[in-house]
């Protein structure tokens, strides 16, 4: 009965045991499951992204196809005092592939079509570097357009459109305030009147095999010239208001000299205003014509003495 009783409690003793160690175990499981497969120790070092998009920690790092390592952590540069803040992620990336990393690697969070994990694509770029990264390294890293967010991108561009047509219309409903369309509306019948009259006066000109048809050709041409002669005669007019002037000035000078000669100014005046040069000339005047008068009863007179 004893070895009975003893059985029995090594029996449970020992299912507790097993238990406790399957619930340890499924914990452990677990654990792993959700975190996923280990990555073994490498080195890491850190990449900037503008957008990390939903990159979140145990996230592949893939390299042509290759799981290189995953994200180890994803975090930020800058605080509440900062004028931005930036992201930022730190990659483990496996043992085995520390040495097919260059600088010149370009990180790409990629992104899945619809439904999925995120994960961190790498490829060289150009130029080709031969420098490795190192372990600690800061690098910078890009994004790709998330097609689940395409439609909030393309708000985010329609956003000031949409913002500067509301100003715009906004604008347009006070303009049009109903005095200003009254005033649109009686411009409008302005110019629809001006519009008939003139197809009214084309109509007019416009009358075939009466010869009165107007050539709009000739007319515009009728008109050039019109502006080109009234170019020409305002210069013309100019012309004749600079020339009067001067003639003017002229007739002025003219009377200040004539003035001057019936005043006996300067020599030429005094000359002429002086009486015995008129009485000498009469004189000289005199004796000619009874000189030619002699000559003409007796022309004897001009013949040489020998003739005589």
């Amino acid at each position: 009965m004893i070895d009975d009783l003893k059985n029995i409690k090594l029996n449970k003793t020992f299912w507790n045991g097993l238990f406790i160690t399957l619930m340890v175990f499924l914990v452990w499981w677990g654990y792993n499951f959700i975190r996923g497969p280990k990555i073994e120790e490498g080195y890491s070092f850190q990449v900037k992204f503008d957008d990390i998009l939903s990159l979140t920690k145990g996230n592949d790092v893939i390299y042509s196809g290759l799981t290189i390592g995953e994200v180890k952590e994803v975090g930020k540069i800058g605080g509440a005092s900062s004028s931005e803040i930036t992201p930022i992620v730190t990659l483990s990336i496996k043992k085995e592939y520390e040495d097919i990393l260059y600088k010149d690697a370009v990180f790409t969070i990629k992104s899945p079509l619809f439904v999925g994990d995120y994960w961190v694509e790498v490829s060289r770029g150009i130029p080709r570097s031969q420098d490795k990264i190192v372990k600690g390294e800061v690098l910078e890293g890009v994004a790709e357009l998330n097609p689940s967010k395409l439609p909030a991108e393309i708000q985010k561009g329609l956003k000031p459109i949409l913002i500067n047509f509301e100003s715009f219309s906004t604008g347009l409903v006070s303009l049009f305030n109903p005095a200003t369309i009254e005033d649109l509306k009686q411009s409008i019948t302005n110019i629809r009147e001006s519009t008939l009259k003139a197809k009214t006066l084309t109509d007019k000109f416009d009358i075939e095999g009466e010869g009165i048809k107007l050539d709009m050709a000739v007319f515009n041409e009728t008109m050039e010239n019109l502006s080109k002669v009234s170019s020409e005669l305002k210069i013309s007019l100019d012309n004749i208001e600079n020339a009067s002037k001067n003639f003017k000035k002229a007739s002025e000078d003219i009377k200040n000299i004539s003035g001057k000669l019936n005043n006996g100014e300067g020599s030429l005046g005094k000359l002429i205003n002086d009486p015995s040069l008129y009485d000498s000339i009469g004189s000289v005047v005199n004796n000619i014509g009874v000189l030619i008068k002699k000559l003409s009863d007796d022309p004897t007179l001009i013949r040489p003495s020998i003739w005589k």
